[in-house]
């Protein structure tokens, strides 16, 4: 074999794959390395259009006619069917973001063209079997050019004239005016729909009226909502709430495997018909009942296998007994007091919130629960037996990932007695841990042996090290001589003079015999974090494996940290890796 290999030795399919996901402008340009090129771009399958390849925004009818004549000839050079279609543009407005009312205008006359640009490139008999369909945009306004929020197309028609009977994968981003194809239009195929920072159109022949940041969200004109689309409320930090209707048909999509709805009012059909829906997402779903309309759309999806609920501030009890999940992920749904699941199949467990009591999650069904991510937030458990009933409820987990202000979940501090706060994890391989390790802190040695100790055949260890907030003094030491980065801003410590109390002769199974590699991340060398760095290396025999990355920082104390972990290292084998 040839100790010097190029891109041109790769097989033809393997090289249109990678051109798949090539803008077009770039994917053509490659037709000049050589004759055997010319033709693999074309037959690709996929055409990637991307204002972002012409070096500028489109700001003006030139602009916009100088992209889309560029669009049309890349899907007329095409001598493959397109199973991919991507389009992507920048906007551009000088002026500074007009009153609510004149959004429409906003943009001038070329802008508002472009849904019928967009219209007619969909309407080629190219992209006619289009299989994957993805549209987004992004509006940058006033003189710093900043992107807004939400903005992009002005409207977008999707008609029966486009692609449809193909179609698998729906993705629309930022349009302000989103407009479903009409009642009746087939999509036999069609799997997955995401539309994001989407207004939906509620009648095709009604002007749009956006809501005024300063009117909660009302509309501008009185008429009765359509009785054909619900309400969705969709709110965000930074504006008010604001209304928009989306199509109940949503509801009805025979081969939708896919749905994810966020900031939303759930105005649920009568009848709902998701026969094939497998994942469903629902985040920060919100108004009157939206607790019970969550557990009505759960239940009507009977191959539902995916589920993940977030910032669900109404729902206070889940039921999904009737499910076989495989995952199942509940996250900052602080009011949820109980949940019901059907465990037989379930694999995977997601969970955010404070440290709930162990009736929280009942499960039915042998749990067979091979990966858990448990993200403890607010201050750490005080109660032993709380936080060992709930983690007892994930015993049998092979990977378990526990984040928590405090690393190790506080486990090491006084108030937990010499008995155990983990259970035992006799299944456990993989171990993350993510919180706070303060420099001052002489807890963390404590805390990992007493979770260790409970994880009998561990093999893989990593310490996810989480920033200090910076104080005062380190501010007043800042040195602007320092050559790579200023004390003021990075959090990387090294005091040699440190004396590093670490206990020897730890007696941890795991760590004697088991444990093969360490991962070390974001890595500040304070006081506490090479005590604990120290107290594992020197009690680790049989690793093969170390890897540290080290938080932003001088490289001179990179350097220091790295011998001193060398030194540590008690196999002269180990697999060394420092970043």
């Amino acid at each position: 074999m040839a100790a010097n290999r190029c891109l041109s030795d790769l097989p033809d399919d393997l090289l249109r794959h990678i051109l798949s996901f090539a803008p077009a402008k770039e994917a053509a340009a490659t037709a000049v390395i050589s004759r055997r090129w010319r033709s693999l771009w074309r037959t690709c399958g996929a055409v990637n259009l991307d204002s972002r390849s012409y070096g500028r925004r489109l700001n003006n009818g030139e602009t916009c006619d100088g992209f889309f004549r560029g669009a049309e000839a890349a899907l007329a050079a095409a001598r493959a069917p397109i199973r991919k279609l991507t389009l992507y543009v920048e906007l551009e407005e000088h002026e500074d973001f007009p009153e609510p009312e004149t959004l429409p205008s906003r943009s001038g006359a070329a802008k508002q063209g472009l849904h019928g640009m967009i219209g007619a490139l969909l309407s080629k008999p190219a992209a006619r079997r289009v299989e994957e369909l993805r549209i987004g945009a992004q509006l940058f306004v006033g003189a710093s050019m900043g992107a807004l929020p939400g903005c992009g197309f002005h409207e977008l028609r999707f008609g029966a004239h486009h692609p449809s009977e193909a179609l698998r994968v729906l993705h629309v981003t930022n349009c302000i005016r989103f407009t479903p194809a009409p009642p009746g239009t087939p999509f036999p195929r069609l799997a997955e729909i995401r539309l994001r920072n989407c207004w939906v159109s509620q009648d095709k022949d009604k002007p749009y009226a956006g809501p005024h940041p300063t009117c909660g969200g009302e509309r501008d004109d009185d008429e009765e909502e359509d009785e054909e689309y619900p309400a969705l409320l969709l709110t965000d930090d930074d504006a008010a709430p604001r209304a928009i209707p989306v199509p109940r048909r949503l509801f009805s999509f025979l081969m939708l495997r896919s749905l994810r709805l966020g900031l939303c009012q759930l105005d649920l059909p009568a009848a709902i018909d998701l026969p094939s829906l497998d994942t469903l997402l629902l985040t920060r779903v919100v108004g009157p009942g939206a607790g019970a309309q969550i557990q009505r759309l759960v239940t009507a999806c009977p191959r539902l296998a995916d589920l993940t609920l977030e910032a669900c501030a109404k729902l206070t009890t889940l039921s999904v007994l009737d499910k076989r999940l495989r995952r199942l992920a509940v996250l900052c749904c602080h009011k949820l007091a109980a949940v019901s699941a059907d465990a037989s199949e379930l694999r995977v467990f997601e969970y955010r919130g404070v440290v709930p009591a162990p009736s929280f999650l009942t499960t039915h069904g042998t749990p067979r629960i091979s990966s858990c991510a448990l993200d403890f937030c607010g201050e750490e458990p005080t109660d032993p037996s709380e936080l060992r009933g709930f983690l007892q409820l994930f015993a049998c987990a092979k990977h378990l990932q526990l984040n928590s202000a405090q690393l190790g979940a506080g486990v090491g501090n006084g108030v937990f007695p010499s008995s155990p706060a983990f259970p035992t994890f006799a299944s456990l391989q993989r171990l993350e841990l993510m919180g706070l390790c303060p420099r001052d802190d002489a807890t963390g040695v404590a805390a990992l042996t007493r979770v260790l100790g409970q994880t009998p055949i561990l093999e893989t260890l990593s310490l996810f090290f989480l920033p200090e907030p910076l104080t005062e003094a380190d501010n007043n030491h800042a040195n602007p001589y320092d050559g790579e980065a200023s004390l003021g801003t990075h959090r990387l410590r090294y005091d040699r003079h440190a004396a590093l109390a670490a206990p020897d002769g730890a007696e941890i199974p795991c760590m004697k015999q088991r444990v093969r590699e360490i991962n070390l991340v974001h890595y500040q060398g304070g006081v506490s974090q090479r005590t604990l760095a120290k107290f594992l290396l020197r009690n680790a025999p049989a690793i093969e494996e170390l890897c540290c990355t080290f938080a932003p920082g001088p490289l001179w104390m990179q350097t220091k940290l790295m011998e001193e972990m060398r030194g540590w290292v008690m196999n002269i084998s180990t697999k060394l890796t420092f970043l």
